[in-house]
């Protein structure tokens, strides 16, 4: 997918999506915005999702790789989303 296959508008607040295969997200908004294929593309425009998560979900949604232990990078912060995880 290209960033102008993607209109902006279809993005709204306190909408819900999923993505149909595992995902890497971050909790850091300066990791997350530079992996932005959009940053490049739409005269500096970014999106970045605000995800919510929580210690209760079941079945379990996510791995959160706490301490960077499972990461080679642990600045990034990376959590990784199951496939068809809802937000």
């Amino acid at each position: 997918m290209k960033y102008n296959d993607i209109k902006l508008e279809d993005y709204k607040p306190h909408s819900i999506g999923y993505w149909p295969q595992f995902t890497s997200t971050s909790k850091d908004f300066d990791t997350a915005s530079g992996f932005s294929f959009f940053k490049s593309g739409m005269d500096g425009q970014c999106l970045v999702f605000k995800i919510f998560l929580n210690n209760r979900n079941y079945p379990v949604t996510n791995i959160d790789f706490v301490g960077g232990e499972w990461s080679m990078f642990e600045n990034e912060q990376e959590v990784l989303l199951f496939p068809y995880f809802a937000f």
